[in-house]
């Protein structure tokens, strides 16, 4: 009796252990969208020079010496450089235009912004470039890498590298 009492006991608590699981909620497709406008939907209103109700755009803009980094001509869109705005649960992704500046509508919010698919021979730090609601506007840094000794021949394949302000 004693023994019947404990199953049913455990099986009780079993089930609603199960039970206080919560409902299934799918992953949120975040595929690299390359948004460069936003959508036509017929409800955006364009009489601010460019700005819609949807807000400005955040932009980013990659300088390489002071001037707009043109990326490299890329057969394959996958390879091109792109720019990748995050807030640590969602992100957008804007391919860089040759014009070195890449426009995302539609955020609000505070991102990080980072590089993707940027050239072997060039660097930045990826941890400093932030834009919110007040600051829209990003200015990429980017440095050549340029090894200062070394050809990175060794065992641990070293090269120390020497740049402004590095």
């Amino acid at each position: 009796m004693k023994n019947r009492i404990i199953s049913l006991l455990l099986i009780l608590v079993l089930l609603l252990s199960i039970v206080g699981c919560g409902e299934y909620n799918p992953p949120i497709d975040n595929t690299d969208s390359d948004q460069t406008e936003p959508p036509d939907d017929g409800n955006v209103n364009d009489d601010n020079n460019g700005t819609t109700e949807r807000g400005e755009p955040f932009i980013a803009t990659v300088m390489l010496n002071g001037k707009p980094y043109t990326p490299p001509e890329v057969s394959d869109d996958s390879l091109a450089v792109k720019v990748r705005w995050t807030d640590g649960k969602s992100y957008q992704t804007v391919t860089l235009g040759k014009d070195g500046k890449a426009e995302c509508y539609g955020l609000d919010g505070e991102y990080s912004v980072t590089l993707i698919n940027l050239p072997s021979n060039y660097t930045y730090d990826p941890n400093i470039y932030k834009a919110d609601n007040d600051s829209k506007d990003v200015v990429i840094e980017l440095l050549a890498i340029t090894p200062a000794f070394g050809d990175g021949t060794d065992v641990f394949k070293c090269i120390q590298l020497s740049g402004p302000g590095v």
